[in-house]
């Protein structure tokens, strides 16, 4: 069992690697050494069993073909014998159509195939220890509570709160000014200002993410522009996208400074 720790985030996150592989052991290593992660590593499962007994982890990497027990019944024992729900990802070079049934039957949350991917296995690791619950919003256009998620600006910003501040302190700053241009567009029906400033919004508004109801509200205001006999339909949207857009402003000023 080996311990690696490394030191760049607000919030110490530990990472369980079962895999038996030196080159694996070290390419995860250097995968993480960029972030707060504690990372232990277990070259069999009766020390990963052992382990989970002593520690809590935010997230098992492990090898399904791992020797003697393999990451499946592994698995299998940490979920049944332990009780532990800790998300596990799975390690593999291939998986058959049973195993993956097999897999996700044990308790696998999911599966990272090897070679590794840095791009991917960064993306599923995050995904599992720096986990975001959407932020309630007041959507003036609908009346009711919908939500923001930060899932996306969480994940460029590696799960730190003082970037992620930093990113939404300046789209405080610059949507009152793009709201005002918008509405004056819109008023005088001015179609190339409308899409010289539905262009420039869309870059403002990208760190909440594409699935955002904001953001999909200004996509169908970029549509419309396109569209033929559109002029009722477009200034609709474009009421419609202004009250997203004031839901959105009054969030970020009210949002607590630690998101």
């Amino acid at each position: 069992m080996h311990l690696n720790q490394t030191v760049s985030d607000s919030a110490c996150k530990a990472v369980l690697l079962a895999e038996d592989n030196k080159i694996n052991q070290l390419l995860v290593k250097k995968m993480l050494a960029p972030f707060n992660i504690q990372l232990v590593i277990a070259e069999n499962a009766h020390d990963v069993l052992l382990l989970l007994e002593q520690q809590h982890f935010d997230l098992v990497l492990i090898d399904i073909q791992m020797p003697l027990i393999d990451g499946i019944t592994a698995t299998r024992m940490i979920r049944e014998n332990l009780g532990i729900q800790t998300p596990v990802v799975g390690l593999t070079a291939y998986l058959q159509p049973l195993e993956i049934e097999e897999c996700n039957a044990a308790g696998i949350n999911e599966y990272i195939p090897k070679p590794i991917n840095e791009q991917l296995f960064l993306t599923v690791v995050k995904k599992y220890i720096y986990p975001v619950t959407p932020i309630p919003l007041i959507d003036l256009a609908a009346g009711n509570t919908v939500t923001i998620d930060l899932g996306f600006l969480h994940s460029i910003c590696n799960g730190n709160n003082t970037s992620m501040n930093m990113i939404l302190d300046a789209v405080k700053a610059a949507l009152p000014a793009e709201k005002e241009l918008f509405e004056k567009a819109l008023a005088q029906k001015d179609d190339d200002a409308l899409r010289k400033i539905t262009h420039h919004m869309k870059s403002t508004i990208s760190p909440l993410g594409t699935d955002a109801v904001i953001a999909q509200s200004l996509a169908e205001v970029k549509r419309l522009l396109f569209a033929e006999n559109n002029r009722a339909a477009l200034e609709q949207a474009g009421q419609q996208f202004l009250l997203h857009l004031e839901s959105c402003i009054e969030w970020i000023k009210n949002r607590q400074p630690d998101v």
